[in-house]
């Protein structure tokens, strides 16, 4: 078993990201920075994390015949997690993008969606039910975008049978 530590959690565009801060919660001390974990949703996102991270050098992780994700794709999804740490949805897997990037990925059920940040500088949101074409949309790179959209992909997968949202969300308590 290898031992994570807190250099695996810092985002390429350096240490100043507010999730960090918690994650920096997540070591003993300063002295063996061996991760432990925290309870409850930074346990969940520090994971992300640190799968992020290893996507960025683990060749393993690549899918073959396809680009291995850029630091600028890397970078944007990290901000994509950040913002879903900040209103507790946490994505199901975080992977390395067919199309050469990074996908952050949600699944219930026959609903699937993701955002993907994309070497080429895109970001995209997809939803889809399993049924019918998948919905794809483009997300501007700012953080209201990005919020928007996590919030689509939330409504998306969260809705009941009945319309109604399954549990209240960060947005509502806003």
């Amino acid at each position: 078993m290898t031992t994570t530590t807190l250099e695996s959690f810092i985002p390429p565009s350096g240490d100043n990201s507010p999730a960090l801060k918690i994650i920096r919660n997540c070591f003993t001390d300063s002295t063996s920075n061996e991760y432990i974990g925290i309870y409850g949703l930074g346990k969940e996102f520090s994971k992300h994390y640190a799968k992020l991270n290893q996507i960025r050098f683990d060749r393993a992780l690549w899918v073959e015949n396809a680009e291995p994700p850029t630091e600028s794709a890397v970078s944007w999804a990290w901000l994509v997690i950040e913002e879903l740490f900040k209103v507790e949805f946490v994505p199901n897997k975080i992977v390395a993008s067919a199309e050469g990037g990074v996908a952050i990925c949600f699944v219930s059920g026959d609903k699937y969606a993701d955002i993907e940040c994309l070497n080429s500088e895109e970001i995209l949101g997809v939803i889809s039910n399993r049924r019918d074409r998948p919905s794809v949309w483009k997300i501007e790179q700012n953080t209201r975008d990005i919020a928007r959209a996590t919030e689509q992909i939330y409504k998306f997968i969260k809705k009941t049978k009945t319309g109604e949202n399954a549990s209240k969300t960060a947005w509502n308590r806003q």
